[in-house]
């Protein structure tokens, strides 16, 4: 896919990337009595989860490549 065939639609979902956020923070904040004392729990959740998919990205592309590496000579 060449950027130039993707330009327009990613622009468009860019301009109006925080109107999908609009619902999530509504139902947070609606629920904020229930979830609030567990936000700091949360929170390092969502910071270990994501380094855990960072670190298994990158593993799953090393791998890739060095498979590819060797199928290339």
């Amino acid at each position: 896919v060449k950027p130039g065939q993707v330009r327009d639609v990613s622009s468009f979902l860019i301009s109006i990337l925080t109107v999908f956020f609009v619902a999530p923070a509504v139902r947070i904040l609606e629920y904020w009595g229930v979830i609030g004392p567990y936000a700091a729990q949360i929170i390092v959740i969502c910071i270990l989860s994501t380094y855990l998919v960072f670190a298994v990205s990158a593993l799953v592309t090393q791998r890739l490549m060095k498979k590819e590496k060797k199928e290339n000579g």
